[in-house]
């Protein structure tokens, strides 16, 4: 009953909370992970206590909910999306026909299998333990998980992509659930909704006209992390296996999401409001892993060179690149420090 209680909260803030500051739920996520990464690693720095990184994250997320979502019209825009979302959903699903079905069915069995059944993986002495360490001290990266001593000094890596902070911080918040429980059965899911979002954006970009297409690409795509197996070092296999560990996620929504964002920007000449989206979605890369501050760069460059050479706006391009200032800064003092 009491784990039940402590389920709903992170329901709320794993699903609803995303869908409510986001465009969309992959988007959401994407802030969620860009603010705890500005407070997580000033603050771990400073030795902050977990508490106060959680309590200073919420009312973060608050205010960005009221500039984003209230003052703009009053809260109508996120009143429509509530009121509209169940028309929406029908006629999507019968856009979609029984192609969109099936997929739906692999995907959600996909999500049964990742919240009901663990994977043992050595990482997660590291990810997981630290989080368990962070909740039971208070802290944010004092405590070794390995040993439970303290740190003789900072490690670099982590510290700049501080994942498992948000883990600790999110089973804080959620009445204080075990990390592991919240590792493994409840993000699993949510994280692999966010994953197919993502791929739904590229089925969108690839086939604007046809929404059995489109179902039938977030079917092929389903169907390709179904048997990804087949090596431990492909995406699909980071994602249905650890998607936890922050790199998972990268791998097989974040870098994706990277790409889409940086197209839309540079070839179809998105919004404006598109340079901060972009940066955001950066910055949570930076989170994630620290081999997001390396990746992240090379999706958003890959983009702009292609641009360059098919003579787009130069200012763009250049927006583009200042988009990726998050991981020079952070580049610049793993250099330092470390």
């Amino acid at each position: 009953m009491i784990m039940g209680l402590k389920v709903l909260p992170a329901v709320f803030w794993l699903l609803f909370v995303p869908l409510m500051i986001g465009r969309d739920l992959a988007e959401g996520y994407a802030l969620l992970f860009a603010v705890t990464e500005i407070l997580a690693v000033p603050m771990i720095f400073a030795g902050a206590p977990l508490h106060l990184l959680a309590i200073v994250y919420v009312a973060a997320i608050l205010v960005l909910f009221v500039i984003l979502r209230v003052v703009p019209d009053r809260g109508a825009a996120v009143r429509a999306r509530i009121k509209e979302c169940p028309q929406r959903t029908v006629k999507w699903l019968k856009e979609g026909s029984w192609v969109l079905w099936i997929a739906l069915f692999v995907i959600a069995y996909q999500m049964v299998v990742m919240s009901t059944m663990v994977h043992i993986d050595a990482d997660d002495s590291f990810y997981v333990g630290q989080a368990v360490t962070d909740l039971a001290t208070n802290s944010v990266y004092r405590f070794e998980p390995y040993t439970g001593n303290l740190y003789p000094y900072l490690p670099g890596r982590y510290t700049l992509s501080p994942f498992p902070a948000f883990l600790s911080m999110s089973a804080l918040l959620c009445g204080k659930i075990h990390p592991a429980i919240l590792a493994h059965m409840i993000m699993p899911p949510m994280f692999l909704a966010a994953i197919y979002v993502v791929m739904y954006r590229f089925g969108k970009r690839f086939f604007p006209d046809s929404a059995k297409d489109r179902a039938w690409f977030l079917l092929i795509c389903a169907a390709l992390f179904q048997f990804s197996a087949w090596t431990i070092y492909n995406a699909g296999n980071f994602a249905m296996i650890r998607i936890w560990q922050g790199k998972g996620f990268l791998a097989g929504a974040f870098l994706p999401l990277l790409l889409d964002q940086s197209m839309t920007l540079l070839f179809n000449d998105g919004k404006k409001s598109g340079f901060a989206v972009l940066a955001v979605t950066v910055t949570a890369c930076c989170l994630l892993s620290s081999m997001g501050i390396a990746l992240a760069p090379l999706c958003v460059g890959s983009v702009m060179l292609a641009a360059l050479a098919g003579r787009k706006k130069l200012v763009r391009i250049l927006g583009a690149g200042l988009c990726c200032l998050p991981c020079a800064i952070l580049g610049a003092l793993f250099v330092l420090l470390w």
